[in-house]
């Protein structure tokens, strides 16, 4: 509904929402309380020229690291092991 290119006021908001998903805002109070906390978590921006407020999307840049893995087993697994062999030694 709201691209990162333009900015788009509150009456394009509500048309494109009816176009996309067939949902009919009565006035800008009921819509307002979701695009403010769009806005509050960083995902949307917004500005007000003239008087009228207008929003557009935010750019995300993601960083995916992935983690060294050691190449020694983890503690817990190196306990699971004794723990099998002791099993297994009292069973024979």
């Amino acid at each position: 509904v709201i691209g990162f290119d333009e900015w788009v006021d509150m009456q394009e908001i509500r048309r494109r929402i009816k176009e996309l998903f067939g949902i009919e805002y009565k006035n800008e109070r009921s819509l307002y309380p979701y695009l403010k906390t769009l806005v509050d978590i960083n995902l949307i921006e917004t500005t007000n020229i003239g008087g009228r407020r207008k929003w557009r999307k935010k750019e995300l840049l993601f960083e995916i690291v992935k983690e060294k893995k050691s190449r020694e087993k983890p503690e817990k697994e190196k306990q699971k092991e004794k723990i099998k062999l002791k099993i297994k030694k009292e069973m024979e």
